[in-house]
């Protein structure tokens, strides 16, 4: 059932089309002042794709996932204000899915870290769900989304 719904929220974008959270609190040009300043904050990387992150826990030799792999993983994510739209820590409830059925700036963090490493991944609009965003989701289209994962196992 978790992974069920885990990947409700994140295949969405490709089952449901559009939002419907086209109010004044989206703001593009918020959210992509946030990943301008965030990218100078200290401890903050960035890839070439534009994914930022953030080392938490650092595990030293651990395996790292592949884009195939599946994983099991804890999770919260929140918007650039805090909304907390997702949270496998509230829920006491880790989830196991494949990386390549992911929104793609997840799937590319996740590949980033080794078992037992946490991060907090800085996903920009394009990597996460562009215009698309889950239509109950309350993410508004091309927002940036923030994820502080915990890489439990590769499965």
């Amino acid at each position: 059932m978790k992974y069920i719904f885990f990947s409700f929220i994140i295949l969405s974008i490709t089952l449901l089309g559009c939002g419907t959270n086209n109010d004044d609190s989206c703001n593009i040009e918020a959210e992509q002042q946030f990943l301008v300043d965030n990218a100078q904050e200290s401890g903050v990387f960035e890839t070439e794709s534009g994914l930022q992150y953030r080392i938490i826990t650092e595990v030293e030799d651990g395996e790292s996932p592949s884009a195939n792999s599946r994983v099991r993983v804890d999770y919260a994510g929140r918007t650039i204000d805090g909304n907390v739209f997702d949270s496998s820590f509230d829920r006491g409830d880790p989830v196991d899915f494949p990386l390549n059925e992911v929104i793609s700036g997840f799937s590319e963090g996740i590949q980033l870290m080794s078992v037992g490493e946490s991060y907090e991944l800085y996903i920009p609009g394009n990597l996460a769900y562009g215009n698309n965003p889950p239509p109950t989701s309350g993410i508004c289209p091309g927002a940036t989304l923030i994820f502080e994962v915990d890489l439990i196992e590769i499965l």
